[in-house]
């Protein structure tokens, strides 16, 4: 007796799997995310962008400090009747009444030499007046010196000069004159050149 064949198997039966595959678990592993790339914390910085400054761009002396004779009238001015020049850089630069002060003791510091000798020659009663008068020019010059380095320093800021305070100490020391012609003809060209106003920087 032959045995008889199984009986066919459908379509619909042959598609199922008999045994579904099923992944067992796994343990011990990490658990990863779908995005890459560092945390958020980590995330690499982008460079800043450069602070630009707030005003004109950074200039540069527009006269020389030898350049004295580029203005007779203002050289002679300065040699002869520095308060004006004084007064009038003082006023240029916004500093009117610190420009009275330091007329003052430049005035003073001119005019002393001329009391001194006028006293002597009056009178023989003033002896010590020379030693007073060396005195007082001493310490008016240095703090006539001082007040011209903080307008030279002020010019130079508001103009946006690279320099330093002892250099402008320097030149108000050894090169009062120069100094002061040259702040003022710088400060005249700027104002004649630019739309920049130093006295409202």
């Amino acid at each position: 007796m032959e045995a008889s064949a199984p009986p066919p198997y459908s379509s619909a039966e042959s598609s199922q799997p008999i045994y579904p595959f099923v992944p067992p678990p796994v343990y011990g592993e990490p658990a990863t995310d779908v995005k890459s790339g560092p945390p958020p914390d980590e995330q690499p910085k982008q460079p800043a962008a450069p602070e630009v400054p707030n005003g004109p761009p950074p200039m540069r002396w527009f006269a020389n400090i030898c350049g004295c004779f580029d203005n007779i009238l203002l050289a002679m001015q300065t040699l002869f009747f520095p308060c004006f020049t004084e007064l009038q850089l003082a006023y240029k630069v916004g500093m009117f009444p610190f420009g009275l002060l330091l007329t003052f003791c430049t005035f003073t510091v001119y005019a002393l030499p001329f009391v001194c000798i006028g006293l002597m020659l009056v009178t023989d009663k003033y002896f010590f007046l020379p030693f007073i008068t060396i005195l007082f020019m001493g310490a008016l010059g240095f703090l006539r010196v001082g007040f011209h380095t903080h307008l030279r320093t002020t010019v130079r800021t508001k103009s946006r000069i690279v320099g330093s305070g002892f250099n402008d100490f320097i030149y108000s020391l050894f090169c009062y004159c120069c100094a002061l012609c040259q702040e003022v003809q710088h400060v005249e060209l700027v104002e004649k050149n630019t739309n920049f106003n130093i006295s409202r920087a």
